[in-house]
């Protein structure tokens, strides 16, 4: 197998590509050996970076709600 960027080092366009086989492979689609490759070597990094994204969103509602409660009731 080929050597592959880290997902960190990938571009936002790549990303959206790699996000996009990923779809492709979930439904059933065909995709070429050299993208089940790329899909191989960078899932688990993948899958934790998703782990994480979906962690921080509550947080992240939080803050906004607290945020927004501050500005709109000064106290």
């Amino acid at each position: 197998m080929d050597s592959y960027k880290s997902l960190k080092e990938l571009s936002f366009k790549q990303k959206m590509q790699l996000q996009n086989l990923y779809k492709k492979e979930a439904s059933g689609e065909a995709i070429s050996q050299e993208e089940q490759d790329l899909l191989d070597a960078l899932r688990d990094e993948w899958q934790q970076a998703s782990r994480q994204s979906s962690a921080l969103k509550p947080i992240i509602i939080l803050l906004l709600i607290a945020a927004a409660i501050r500005v709109f009731y000064p106290g």
